[in-house]
């Protein structure tokens, strides 16, 4: 894999997306997935977006 490829970061949780966006986080676009019709918000992923990401996860590890 090429250093100079672009990554994304697929989301479809709508709690996420909304800690995200509060972060500044701006999606690509909004769509539809093709099989199941789930809403989804698609991400440029670069390394501030994956420390958020981590953080959410750990966030939420400590609410549940």
């Amino acid at each position: 894999m090429d250093n100079n490829e672009v990554k994304f970061f697929y989301c479809y949780d709508t709690q996420m997306q909304a800690f995200l966006q509060r972060k500044g986080f701006k999606h690509v676009t909004k769509a539809r997935h093709h099989k199941t019709g789930k809403l989804f918000m698609l991400y440029i992923l670069d390394n501030q977006l994956r420390e958020s990401i981590e953080s959410w996860k750990l966030a939420k590890r400590i609410i549940n």
